[in-house]
C-alpha cells in the first residue's frame, strides 16, 4: 500500500487577530451620489471592511480615486477609521471608544507593561494619556488608556491615535524580535 501524501498546509491554522473595534464620532460614510448605485455602495463597504493591512488600504484608496476621481471627505474619514482599526489591531488593542470628551483605548497591557511601553515611546505621543484599571467584567482588557479629546477635531484625533498605535506596534515588534 502506498501512503497518501497529505497537504502539510491543511494541518496548519494561523490564528488571525480579532480586528479592533473603532467607535469614534466621525462623519464617515459612502454617499449615495458618489457610489452611483446602491449595489456599488454595498460592494465598496464590503471591500473596505475586508481590508486587513495598511498597504491593502492604500491600494484600495488609489483604486477608489481611479474609479471615482475625487474622494469626498466623508469617505476619507471612513478610510481613516479603517486605518485606525488596522493600526489598533496590530498594537493588540481591542477597542477604541469615544466617551464624551475622552477616547478610551482598551488594551491587554497591565499597568507595569504600560510603564515599560511608554518609556520606549517618545513622550510627545504619550504625554496626555492616563492609565486606568478596567472593570473586572472586561476579561481580556488589562488596562484602559484615557486620552483627553479636548477641542481636537477628527483629523487631530486620528493623527494622535495613528501615531500612538504605530509606535506601540513598533515597540511590541522590537521586543518580539529581540527576545
Amino acid at each position: 500500500k502506498m501512503k497518501q501524501n497529505k497537504n502539510p498546509y491543511e494541518q496548519v491554522s494561523i490564528k488571525k487577530k480579532e480586528p479592533a473595534i473603532i467607535d469614534i464620532n466621525a462623519d464617515a460614510y459612502i454617499p449615495d451620489e458618489w457610489a452611483q448605485t446602491y449595489e456599488q455602495k454595498i460592494l465598496e463597504y464590503k471591500r473596505l471592511s475586508d481590508v486587513s493591512s495598511i498597504s491593502e488600504l492604500e491600494n484600495m484608496e488609489l483604486n477608489l480615486k481611479d474609479r471615482f476621481s475625487k474622494i469626498p471627505i466623508c469617505v476619507e474619514n471612513l478610510i481613516k477609521l479603517i486605518k485606525l482599526r488596522i493600526l489598533a489591531t496590530n498594537a493588540n488593542i481591542s477597542l477604541v471608544r469615544q466617551a464624551g470628551n475622552q477616547i478610551r483605548i482598551y488594551t491587554p497591557f497591565s499597568a507595569q507593561e504600560w510603564i515599560i511601553l511608554k518609556s520606549k515611546i517618545e513622550p510627545k505621543y504619550t504625554k496626555n494619556i492616563t492609565y486606568s484599571t478596567p472593570p473586572k467584567n472586561l476579561a481580556k482588557t488589562k488596562g484602559i488608556l484615557l486620552v483627553n479629546k479636548n477641542e481636537d477635531d477628527f483629523d487631530e484625533i486620528f493623527n494622535k491615535l495613528a501615531d500612538l498605535f504605530y509606535y506601540i506596534s513598533e515597540v511590541i515588534l522590537n521586543f518580539k524580535t529581540t527576545n
